[in-house]
């Protein structure tokens, strides 16, 4: 601490005597210039003392008040014994004595201004300092307006130099835009002592700026007219769009969480819940159009489900997508979002005429994004349109992936309570088809001739002949069974006996149940009377879908006993009767024979 201490002592008296070694340089260069010229100023009134002079105001000047009294000192105690007679004595005459106190007056106010203007010019270069070193842009403007200050903030915020701006008008140059008129903001700035708000600016470079503006007037006092205005800058642009992008993020968020509760409280909606989604995405992107799209996972076709702001031409063309040239089917296709910059520029639509159908709705960029299921599996499409080029950011294709994961959610849960409430209905239909038939078998089985043991056997023979149908229908999920596996199964006792031939069909539930209950009344027949009943009978059974796409069944016995007609029908023929009308049964005397046509759904039921 000591050290450092004494050499700033030592700097400062080395400081303090380079100036004060000056000052007696500057006095006696000025001393030898007044000795040099002594003859020719001898005559002169003030005796040439005025050579002191410009020494003493320039050591005032750049050195300070204390050299400068030095040098006046100097300058007066060698004018008095060199300069003023008698000379080279400090005795002095009146008249010697006026020209020495006008010199020392004239010279001690000399420097009382020099060193004031000194004061006034360093203190302007402090506040120069300090403006410059502000973060803000600092400008000073006069009552026309035009620019007289600029500090380096100001230069590094609108990119002109101080040359380039000083006298120009700077709401010009700025083309600033005010919050209110220019004579309300000076009535204010009058009213309040000072004014602060808002401006958008334009710097050199073209961009366009926010800034907070803060002006500090300075009036005439006497006039009450105003001199200038110290105006002060600070940037707020990046905070402004910060701000901005805040509450647009704080709007879409609202708006998706108002669809959100939507789709949960109001799922039965819709339609209307797939227009909200739709105005959503609108909303969300900025959007001028939009559609959602369903797809049939039957066909494999895009169709679309909602919509806002499209024509008839342009639904009409885009009714049914599957491979054609779109951003909707290339994201289908590939599974991930689809961009669509520009529709001129862009190689999806690049000589198809879905590039004119988009251009004449006034469609130029698109944005397709696929709406996928838990599994990965595809539900939809999502797609904006927009009237211009765009190149969506970041935050944008966030907000549409939370709006796709909303909207698969939802398509997902309408899915699966679809699946629910149909499946209860399948339930409750098979129940009762399922409870028609058991109480039709029991009905022909406890009635006619039957004892209570026949009937109870034939019941539950008959039973048994619906469950192996049901089990059959249970393996498949109830979606259908193969006609042949029912056939093997009734005539497995007589699997040796029996030829079986017949294309792949596959049977609806309904027809499985009622073919299952016809064979094992066939199979009952042929056992008890027919060509089952011997060693030697045999059984052909043989299907075919014909031109007319009907299922052509047949039951052909042979081998068997000499066939006779019955004189009444049996519950076997009923059944067989009620469940196919057009059946047609044959009593020929070498074995009987049963054809049964069905009308056949190929799509629906069939796989060949």
């Amino acid at each position: 601490m000591r050290g450092s201490k004494r050499a700033w002592l030592l700097a400062v008296s080395q400081t303090v005597a380079w100036r004060y070694s000056i000052a007696l340089v500057a006095f006696l260069v000025s001393f030898s210039v007044r000795d040099l010229l002594n003859n020719w100023l001898i005559g002169i009134a003030d005796r040439g003392l005025i050579i002191f002079l410009p020494a003493i105001l320039l050591v005032a000047f750049f050195l300070g008040l204390g050299p400068a009294i030095l040098a006046l000192l100097l300058s007066a105690l060698a004018a008095w014994y060199f300069f003023l007679p008698p000379y080279q004595t400090f005795a002095i005459g009146i008249n010697g004595a006026i020209v020495l106190a006008t010199f020392l007056v004239g010279s001690g106010v000399g420097i009382a201004l020099v060193y004031w203007l000194r004061i006034t010019i360093t203190a302007a270069e402090a506040l120069a300092r300090t403006l410059d070193s502000s973060f803000d842009a600092i400008i000073v403007r006069d009552a026309q307006d035009r620019i007289t200050g600029w500090n380096r903030g100001a230069e590094k915020l609108y990119g002109w130099t101080r040359e380039e701006v000083l006298g120009r008008d700077i709401h010009s140059l700025f083309q600033t835009e005010f919050p209110k008129s220019l004579d309300e903001i000076l009535i204010d700035m009058r009213r309040n002592g000072r004014w602060e708000g808002e401006l958008i600016h334009t710097r050199k470079d073209g961009a366009r700026i926010v800034v907070f503006s803060r002006w500090t007037p300075e009036w005439d006092a006497n006039k009450g007219q105003l001199i200038s205005i110290l105006q002060a800058n600070m940037d707020v642009t990046e905070r402004k769009r910060a701000e901005t992008l805040i509450a647009a993020d704080l709007r879409d968020m609202k708006v998706l969480n108002r669809l959100s509760n939507r789709l949960v409280r109001e799922g039965g909606d819709f339609g209307k819940n797939l227009d909200a989604v739709v105005d959503a995405a609108i909303a969300i992107t900025g959007a001028h159009k939009g559609n959602l799209q369903l797809l049939d996972r039957t066909t494999g076709v895009l169709t679309i489900a909602a919509q806002r702001g499209f024509g008839d031409a342009f639904l009409k063309f885009f009714a049914s997508v599957r491979d054609d040239a779109s951003a909707c089917a290339a994201a289908m296709k590939s599974g991930e979002r689809v961009i669509v910059e520009d529709v001129r520029e862009s190689e999806v639509f690049a000589g198809q005429p879905s590039k004119k159908v988009l251009l004449d709705a006034d469609v130029r960029a698109v944005t397709s994004t696929p709406l996928l299921a838990s599994t990965g599996n595809l539900l939809g499409m999502i797609s904006t349109h927009f009237a211009k080029p765009h190149r969506p950011d970041e935050r944008e294709l966030h907000l549409m992936d939370l709006l796709a994961r909303q909207t698969a959610d939802y398509l997902e849960r309408k899915r699966a309570n679809d699946f629910a409430a149909t499946l209860v209905g399948e339930i409750q239909h098979r129940s009762d088809n399922l409870l028609t038939v058991i109480q039709t078998i029991a009905t022909r089985s406890l009635s006619g001739s039957y004892t209570l043991p026949e009937a109870k056997e034939a019941f539950e023979e008959r039973l048994q002949a619906l469950a192996r149908a049901n089990r059959q229908l249970t393996k498949s999920n109830w979606i259908g069974v193969n006609l042949s596996e029912l056939v093997h199964l009734e005539l497995q006792p007589f699997a040796e006996r029996t030829i079986v031939d017949g294309i792949n069909v596959m049977l609806s539930p309904q027809h499985a149940q009622s073919f299952s209950l016809a064979l094992h009344e066939l199979a009952t027949n042929a056992a008890k009377y027919g060509a089952l009943s011997n060693g030697s009978g045999k059984v052909s059974v043989s299907w075919t879908i014909t031109r007319q796409n009907k299922l052509k069944f047949k039951w052909q016995e042979s081998g068997g006993p000499p066939v006779v007609v019955p004189t009444r029908h049996g519950f076997g023929t009923t059944l067989v009767k009620g469940t196919f009308p057009d059946a047609q049964i044959e009593y020929a005397v070498d074995g009987l024979s049963c054809e049964i046509d069905v009308p056949f759904d190929r799509d629906e039921h069939a796989s060949i």
